[in-house]
């Protein structure tokens, strides 16, 4: 079965028309790439080249992702790491999303109540725009648990973690301290909510 996967994928098939066309499933096929040692697509016909090259000429990011069976997505992500084109001009919500956080570290539910609408978007669109955003999302527990279900993200930028962390535990009360603490990355100077 490698082998028939190694000719396709030398014919210059993708994984979806290599498994549509032995029928297998897409996994599968990922699987036997890999084990044949095989790279993806883009990293073994240095596609980022063929994306600036065509860019170049004049085609649009969809009709290039058509092309060359990438998403567009992905071609907007290589032109602006090449610093070919900028990153699209930053929506009203990341703008207030960043001076909301610049005042101190928010809750999801506040910041929809401040009229961020998706949080979550705003955060992933934070780091093509080059803000250190970080986000903890406190795990909820199995109907079984004894304690309180907590399910809730906070927001702050990189420097307001311990603020984060005080503001998470005031909302919340001691709630697994430690474990909230390391990953939040700021273990080192607290123990048991307390500073040591």
């Amino acid at each position: 079965m490698i082998t028939k996967v190694k000719e396709l994928f030398v014919k210059g098939y993708s994984d979806e028309k290599i498994a549509n066309t032995l029928k297998l499933g897409i996994n599968t096929v990922r699987y036997l790439r890999y084990k044949a040692k095989l790279l993806r697509r883009h990293r073994r016909t240095g596609i980022g080249e063929k994306i600036v090259e065509l860019f170049n000429k004049g085609f649009s990011r969809i009709e290039i992702a058509k092309k060359l069976e990438v998403w567009p997505n992905y071609v907007s992500c290589v032109l602006v790491k090449k610093g070919i084109v900028k990153p699209r001009r930053q929506s009203e919500q990341l703008s207030k999303f960043i001076d909301l956080l610049i005042q101190g570290p928010k809750f999801d539910k506040e910041l929809k109540k401040l009229g961020i609408s998706s949080p979550r978007s705003c955060f992933k669109s934070c780091k093509l725009h080059g803000y250190q955003v970080c986000k903890y999302t406190l795990p909820g527990t199995s109907r079984s648990a004894k304690f309180k279900v907590y399910k809730t993200t906070i927001y702050y930028l990189k420097n307001d973690a311990i603020k984060a962390y005080k503001k998470l535990m005031e909302e919340i009360g001691p709630y697994n301290v430690g474990d909230v603490a390391k990953a939040m990355g700021i273990m080192r100077g607290f123990k048991y909510g307390k500073k040591m």
